[in-house]
């Protein structure tokens, strides 16, 4: 989860980005609580990212004495609070919900009489939903480990706002699950892809020492490499299509500027401004005895494509017969010579 929740923060594009981080459980006594906040509202500048970085470490399981029931309700409350406070109605509010399981407020003294909790509990539910969307919040479920409650988790996705960064199924908030740990953070990362209009592409993952390869499209005017190392003692060297290794994770170099965020973390990701387009290659090294657990690379970007349109012959005789060209343009100097590269794309 900790993995997650760095991959998506460290990995979004825009600077401009805030983001914020609790933990959830239940409150099953006096003095305990639902919610444990571990990085407030950060704005995913070059410090920022850092920041968010370090405190998603602070994210812990819960002791049975502290409260280890699944409160969704106050959860959502919490994240449409945290996205509402003090923020711009303009922008997209996302809240990505990862749960291991179904509601359970059965101990939670609050939600009343115990033979009336779970009803009191879906009540509530409903009310939270209904407030999200009354404030724009769309809400992203992500469900794992063994018993998460999908039809739950559907219910949660309905209830948000519905309406996403664009009029496109891909981008209405939709629940999902996985099986395993290690699906997670491939997960969260293609959904956050979807709530936020970027594109992601899933590299390969391989224990260290090794070389990994992901694509960056022409398209692509911003975006992120992003690197789960997982262990913090693995080193990561990025080499550019042409063959060149970067000399300045945090720089310019080649008319592509460059920011680092998390090097000494279990992830890290690289932002690059005017990508260069092609394979970059990914080298992850690791001194003896941190070498066990594997190392993942995906890519997160954005684009930003013109149309040039043009009209043969420029001013037609009426009858006559027309033909109109239009030429998609990207960054100057770069073509797309592999029709693959315009997949997702409508016109």
């Amino acid at each position: 989860e900790k993995a997650a929740a760095k991959r998506i923060a460290l990995g979004d594009v825009s600077s401009s980005s805030q983001v914020t981080v609790f933990g959830f459980a239940a409150a099953e006594k006096a003095g305990q609580r639902v919610v444990d906040p571990v990085c407030p509202r950060t704005t995913l500048d070059a410090a920022g990212r850092e920041e968010v970085g370090k405190c998603v470490d602070e994210l812990r399981g819960r002791k049975k004495s502290e409260g280890t029931g699944t409160d969704l309700p106050t959860a959502i409350r919490q994240g449409v609070d945290d996205l509402t406070d003090g923020s711009d109605a303009s922008v997209p509010r996302v809240l990505f919900l990862l749960t291991d399981g179904k509601m359970d407020v059965k101990d939670s003294f609050k939600y009343g009489d115990p033979a009336h909790r779970e009803a009191e509990g879906e009540r509530q539910l409903k009310e939270a939903l209904k407030e999200a969307a009354a404030q724009n919040v769309q809400i992203w479920p992500l469900g794992f480990g063994p018993d998460p409650d999908k039809k739950q988790l559907d219910q949660i996705a309905a209830g948000g706002y519905r309406k996403g960064c664009v009029e496109l199924p891909s981008a209405t908030p939709k629940a999902h699950k996985v099986d395993g740990a290690k699906d997670v953070g491939t997960t969260l990362e293609r959904i956050f892809a979807a709530a936020h209009c970027l594109r992601h592409e899933e590299g390969p993952s391989k224990r260290p020492p090794a070389t990994l390869e992901i694509g960056i499209s022409p398209l692509a005017t911003v975006g992120s490499i992003v690197v789960d190392k997982g262990d913090p003692e693995v080193k990561i060297t990025y080499i550019d299509p042409a063959g060149d290794k970067i000399p300045n994770t945090s720089g310019t170099y080649k008319g592509s500027r460059f920011e680092l965020a998390g090097g000494t973390g279990t992830v890290e990701a690289l932002k690059i401004v005017d990508p260069l387009p092609g394979t970059w290659k990914v080298k992850a090294e690791a001194p003896e005895g941190h070498r066990s657990l594997p190392v993942a690379v995906s890519v997160l970007w954005q684009g930003e494509l013109r149309g040039a349109i043009t009209m043969d012959p420029p001013s037609p005789q009426a009858g006559e017969k027309v033909t109109v060209t239009m030429r998609l343009q990207t960054r100057e100097g770069y073509e797309i010579k592999d029709p693959r590269d315009y997949e997702g794309l409508r016109v």
